[in-house]
This record gives C-alpha cells, sequence and structure tokens, in this order.
C-alpha cells in the first residue's frame, strides 16, 4: 500500500539485514510525506470473485519543518473457490491504515515516525482435497477415503455427499474455518549528519496477534478442529553510522539489539456429535486386525470417549538478540573495489511447551494407558494408536553465537560492464518446534498385560539447530545500446548445512528438524531494452537445480509409509519442493500519447514455470505440471487532470494452478488410503481500476 518501491536482494544478506536474510531480502519502502500537498483516491472491482479495493492518501506539510502522510486501504474478496456447502471462499476482509510524520528539526537532524494498523479476517479456505485413490488394505474392499467418510450415512451420522467431490475443480466441501488477525507496527528513525558522517537510530516495535479455527480434516465429514492463537510482541533498536561517500574506504557500522516473546496455544478437539467416534468404531476395525485386539475393543466403543475431548499445546518463547555488523569498500582503483563484512550475533532463546488432554468439562485428564483387549482402553493408548500423540512436557535454553562473512570484488570492464564475484556465509537461527504432536524421542506406550500391545508413537520434535548457506556468485551487469538496454547475469552455488525442513508427520502433526545438507545452483538473467519511444521491453530468465546430499530423515510419501512401515525416509540424491528447473517472466510496456494530455498505457507480461513439486516430501504423485500464465493492463489518462482509468486481467488463459500439497490427514493412518490436499490458485480475473489525483 502507497510503495515507492520494492527491492530484491539475491543471495545472503546477513550483513546489514540480520540473521534470518540468508536466501536473500525482501526491502518494501513505503512513501514520505512530501514537501507539497498531494492526494489520490483509487478503487479496484473485480466481478468474477468479488473483489474491491479501495486505497486513500493524503500528504503534505503542517508546517515549515514538519509533514505528514495518511494511507489507508479496505480490500474485500467473496473467494474464489466455491464450498458446496456454502459461500465462496476464501472471504476476506482487510483494512490498513498508516500515519507517517516527518520532522525536520534542524538542517542535520530529522526523525520519522510510522505509525501503522492492519487487521484482516478471513472465513474460508483455498483448499480441497484432491486425488484420493483406494485404499491398500484388502479388508476395506477398495474403498477410497471420502468413501470410507460417505458410508457413514449408513450409521447415525450424516455426511454431505459433497465429501466424494476429490476432483481439482476449485470446490471443497469444508465446515467454519475463520482467521481473525490484527497488526500493530510503530517505527522511529532519526539521522544526524555532521562532517560528512551519518548517524541513524531505527526504534522499531512490533505485535501481531490471531484467532484461528482450522477443519483441518478439509472435509464435510464432522471429525476433528483446530483452534489456535497466537500473540507476538518485539522491540528493537538499531545504531548505524555511515561514512562519507565518495572516499577511497567507505564503510557503515552499527549495532542491533532485538527482544521477542511468543505466546501460542492451539487445541485439536472433537465435538461431541462428532463424526470420528463412530468412524472409528464402525468403520476401521479391520483395519486395525494386525495391533493385537484392537478390532475387538473398537466394537465394544471405546472411540466414544473421544467425544468431547480436547489436546491442548501451550508453547511460549522468548528471544533476546544483540550484533553488530561492519562493511566496508575499498575503491582501490577508480574502476576496482573490494567490499569486505561481517556481522557477529549472540542469540539467547528460552521456551517451553506443554501438550496435555482435557475433557469435554476442560479438565486435564490422567494419564491412562491401560489397553485390556476386548474391556478397556485408556484415552493415552487410544490417542497414541490413531493420531500418533504423546504428552510432552518440555523446556529449553540456547545460547548462539555467530559470525557471517562476505567478501566482494567488483571490477568496471568497461563503462558499460561491471563484473563481479561474491562470496558469503549467512545463518538462520535454530530455535523450538511448536507444533511437533509427541517429544523428540519415540515414546512407547506400555500395555501392562503383553508388550505385543506396546503402542509406538514416532519421534517428534522440539529443538533444531541452525541453517547455514555458503554462497558463491559470480556475475555481470552491462549497459548495452548507448544505454537503451540493460542485460544481467549471474551464477550461483550455495551449500546449505542443517537445512531447516518442516516434516508432516502423516496424521496431524508437523515437526521441525535439519537436513544434514543440500546444495542448490543456478543461472538468472534479466534485462530491460527501449526499443523506441515509449515501449519497453523486459524480462528475466532462471535455471534451478537442487539436491540433498545428506539427508535421511525425511518424510515419506503416503505409500512408503503404508507399504514398508517407515516414518522417516532416505531423501539423499532428491530434489526439493517448489524446485523448477526453468522460470521466467517477460513484459512489454507501451506509453503513446493519443490526444492533448491523454496517454494510452499498456502492458503485458508472461510468467511461466516448467514442472515443480508443491508437497514437502516431494511426493511424484502431485506434480504441478509446467504453465505460464498471462496477465494484461490497458490504461486512459490524463495527466493534466490527474485521473486514470484502467482495464486489468490476470491469468487470462485461466490456468488451473496449486501452490501447495500435503497428504490428507488421517487418510493414510486410519485405512491406508492416499490422499492429497492442496491450495488453490486463483483462476482467470478482469478487473476495472480508477484514480484520481488531487
Amino acid at each position: 500500500m502507497d510503495l515507492a518501491r520494492v527491492e530484491v536482494l539475491r543471495g545472503p544478506q546477513n550483513i546489514l539485514y540480520g540473521k534470518n536474510s540468508i536466501a536473500g531480502a525482501l526491502s518494501v519502502i513505503t512513501n514520505k510525506p512530501s514537501k507539497e500537498f498531494e492526494a489520490y483516491v483509487s478503487g479496484t472491482y473485480e466481478p468474477e470473485f468479488g473483489e474491491q479495493i479501495f486505497d486513500a492518501v493524503v500528504s503534505g506539510p503542517l508546517s515549515d519543518d514538519f509533514s505528514a502522510r495518511l494511507a489507508y486501504r479496505n480490500r474485500q474478496l467473496d473467494g474464489y473457490v466455491e464450498n458446496i456447502d456454502g459461500d465462496d471462499e476464501p472471504n476476506r476482509d482487510e483494512e490498513t491504515l498508516r500515519l507517517s510524520l516527518a520532522w525536520d528539526i534542524t538542517p542535520n537532524l530529522d526523525a520519522l515516525l510510522k505509525i501503522e494498523h492492519g487487521s484482516f479476517d478471513v472465513e474460508g479456505r483455498q483448499i480441497e482435497i484432491a486425488g484420493d485413490e483406494a485404499s491398500l488394505n484388502p479388508a476395506l474392499m477398495g474403498a477410497n477415503w471420502s468413501d470410507t467418510l460417505y458410508s457413514l450415512n449408513a450409521g447415525s451420522d450424516t455426511v454431505p455427499a459433497s465429501v466424494l467431490d476429490i476432483t481439482q475443480n476449485a470446490k471443497r466441501s469444508s465446515n467454519g474455518d475463520f482467521s481473525e488477525n490484527t497488526t500493530d507496527n510503530v517505527t522511529l528513525t532519526v539521522n544526524y549528519s555532521a562532517n560528512d558522517y551519518t548517524y541513524t537510530s531505527i526504534t522499531s516495535h512490533l505485535e501481531y496477534d490471531y484467532d484461528e479455527l482450522c477443519d483441518c480434516d478439509f472435509t464435510s465429514a464432522d471429525l476433528f478442529f483446530v483452534r489456535s492463537k497466537e500473540e507476538f510482541k518485539q522491540f528493537s533498536q538499531e545504531f548505524r553510522i555511515t561514512s562519507p561517500a565518495d572516499q577511497t574506504i567507505e564503510w557503515i557500522a552499527g549495532v542491533y539489539y532485538q527482544d521477542s516473546t511468543l505466546d501460542f496455544e492451539d487445541a485439536f478437539f472433537v465435538s461431541q456429535d462428532a463424526d470420528l467416534p463412530n468412524l472409528l468404531e464402525g468403520i476401521l476395525p479391520t483395519a486395525f486386525s494386525a495391533d493385537g485386539g484392537l478390532t475387538t475393543v473398537y466394537n465394544t466403543g471405546a472411540a466414544q470417549q473421544l467425544r468431547g475431548i480436547s489436546v491442548p499445546r501451550f508453547f511460549d518463547q522468548d528471544t533476546e538478540v544483540i550484533s553488530t555488523f561492519l562493511q566496508g569498500t575499498w575503491n582501490i582503483e577508480s574502476n576496482v573495489r573490494l567490499t569486505l563484512g561481517g556481522r557477529y550475533s549472540y542469540e539467547e532463546k528460552e521456551a517451553t511447551r506443554v501438550l496435555t488432554v482435557k475433557d469435554s468439562s476442560g479438565n486435564t485428564m490422567p494419564y491412562d494407558e491401560l489397553f485390556i483387549p476386548n474391556t478397556y482402553m485408556g484415552i493415552d493408548y487410544l490417542l497414541g494408536a490413531v493420531f500418533k500423540v504423546a504428552r510432552n512436557d518440555l523446556e529449553g535454553k540456547r545460547e548462539v553465537e555467530k559470525f557471517a562473512p562476505l567478501v566482494s570484488f567488483e571490477v568496471d570492464v568497461s563503462d558499460d560492464v561491471l563484473s563481479y564475484v561474491t562470496w558469503t556465509r549467512g545463518f538462520k537461527s535454530g530455535g523450538y518446534d511448536v507444533r511437533s504432536n509427541a517429544p523428540p524421542q519415540a515414546t512407547t506406550i506400555v500395555n501392562p498385560i503383553s508388550s505385543a500391545l506396546d503402542v509406538t508413537v514416532p519421534t517428534g520434535a522440539f529443538e533444531y539447530a541452525e541453517e547455514e548457506a555458503t554462497t558463491l556468485e559470480v556475475g555481470l551487469k552491462t549497459s548495452l545500446a548507448d544505454g537503451a538496454a540493460e542485460l544481467n547475469m549471474a551464477y550461483f552455488y550455495t551449500q546449505y548445512d542443517d537445512l531447516q525442513v518442516s516434516i508432516y508427520d502423516g496424521v496431524l502433526g508437523f515437526n521441525v528438524g535439519n537436513a544434514a545438507e543440500a546444495i542448490t545452483q543456478g543461472v538468472e538473467l534479466d534485462g530491460r531494452w527501449l526499443i523506441a519511444e515509449g515501449l519497453t521491453l523486459s524480462g528475466s530468465l532462471a535455471w534451478l537445480d537442487f539436491e540433498f546430499k545428506d539427508y535421511i530423515n525425511g518424510q515419506c510419501t503416503q505409500r512408503e509409509r503404508i507399504t514398508t512401515s517407515l516414518s522417516e525416509c532416505d531423501f539423499d540424491g532428491n530434489s526439493n519442493q517448489y524446485v523448477a528447473e526453468w522460470s521466467g517472466a517477460f513484459a512489454a510496456d507501451y506509453v503513446v500519447d493519443v490526444a492533448d494530455n491523454l496517454q494510452l498505457r499498456t502492458t503485458l507480461d508472461v510468467l511461466f514455470t516448467t514442472d515443480y513439486n508443491p508437497s514437502q516430501n516431494v511426493d511424484p504423485n502431485i506434480e504441478q505440471d509446467g504453465y505460464h500464465k498471462i496477465n494484461a493492463r490497458i490504461a486512459l489518462g490524463d495527466n493534466e487532470a490527474g485521473w486514470e482509468v484502467a482495464l486489468v486481467g490476470k491469468n487470462l488463459t485461466d490456468e488451473e494452478t496449486i501452490s501447495y500439497a500435503n497428504d490428507t490427514p488421517l487418510a493414510a493412518n486410519l485405512t491406508q488410503s492416499i490422499g492429497y490436499y492442496t491450495l488453490v490458485d486463483p483462476g482467470r480475473s478482469i478487473a476495472i481500476q480508477g484514480l484520481y489525483r488531487f
């Protein structure tokens, strides 16, 4: 909203941007208060998905040395995925308000204060079940997960027929998802200049919170829900000193402090009238016939004790960061530069995580692992056998010191060609896992009657290590055709050590861990060319390769878990999620005067990618085929009068794509069925826009 520019910085940016900018940084710069009065309003309306955007900005001086800027945005979206049981989803209501105040205190001292509040509420999700396959368990006679759920209608449950829709068609059947979010951000930047040195102070306070309900089985059957709440607060202070420009040695140095708190709680719960207990009791006994008597115990009603139960989890984390950095450039010759940099960081984290079990009245239930075939099943035995959940009460404290170095060498080969080589090492913080459903070691729920009836809950996660990335990049930046064109090219090679990965446990939880080593390399090209007055071509092209070199505890596919009983698989030699061998974008912009003060402005851009895998375990069954998307904009504006109207088309060829995929919760574990849930991207949309400047 009301942006001045967006800067995309590739490669580790740890020196100036801090510890977590390991793969690059996205710098979003908003417009500052203006010295003269300006204001505008703009609006967008898209009828297909019911999207409406309204922006309003007013800016100008309040006195000779004090100015202000107020920006407001409201966005409404009806949704682009049809919920067969209700309205289109996700239905969004977003609102953002930003006040910026600029004060020129003295000729050498200025301050900028930004205060921003935002809220966005969402009903529903852009998730659908796709690719549901027949069960690999012969006892279920070829029924898939959706068939099994729908068969509950033979009993006392009512499951809508929409549960049988398993085609990727931007339709879903799910119940009651919502997400309510608020954000607040205050930033004060003070600059002081003396003797050509600039002293900068940046003080920031950030906080957000959300309250969310997820129908996380993603079907219209009433199986279970997850309610989650999170509050995050962060204070940071940075002081920088920047040396004079145009010197033999130029440098920037600073210190940084950050303190943050994270409070998170969620609960997996089964409602009193849920379908899940009857599913476990009446449909699935044969699926557990090898588990030493579980078949019989389901028929005695053990699963009914799940009604009204909840499994809450509480996570608290405090983080403190102190770092100092220095980056300097030695202008060896007028055309030769050497840049050296380093950032030392100390980080301390303390965290606790508690997962327990509560009854319908909210009382903590006593631990009960007892299982007597045909007679009794304790709640912890049931949760461990069915959901791979084990109670845990964990705490940890970690202190880490890291140094991130940088070396860069540049040579202006000519007035039109710059060559460079850069070596840098960055890191991303380690920490503690919020969402794992088990402790960081395998848990055996011991049956006192027979060890053959023991239940093993697979290893969960709590603490994970820092991720390090060492990158070598060589490239050229060129100016061509007497400055009418630019062409940049780069090759990069990055080695990741302890790459942080999130691993779905195949049932309900996610475990954050580390892959020992991975290598990625690629070539990137981008350029612009002013072909004629008003006509500009631009484009980018990337080739990318990724390979895990040492990752033996990856997330198995559903088929591997079912046919081999493995919970972890060897990913050595595998590629990663979202790795497309080729991707790129090409655009043409044309601006022409059509009458006095009237301009016609047109833009056509094409985005393309080859095949990639959107799932965390790179399951070959859920590949996203390569595609290209065409977007266009045609606008007519009067520069003198300050107005513009435009027609905007996105995804004009109506490509059907997904941005994420994972295993359908519970399906493989309970029925040995293979299925997926996917996040659906929007289809074709055509919107009208209007702008008026005062």
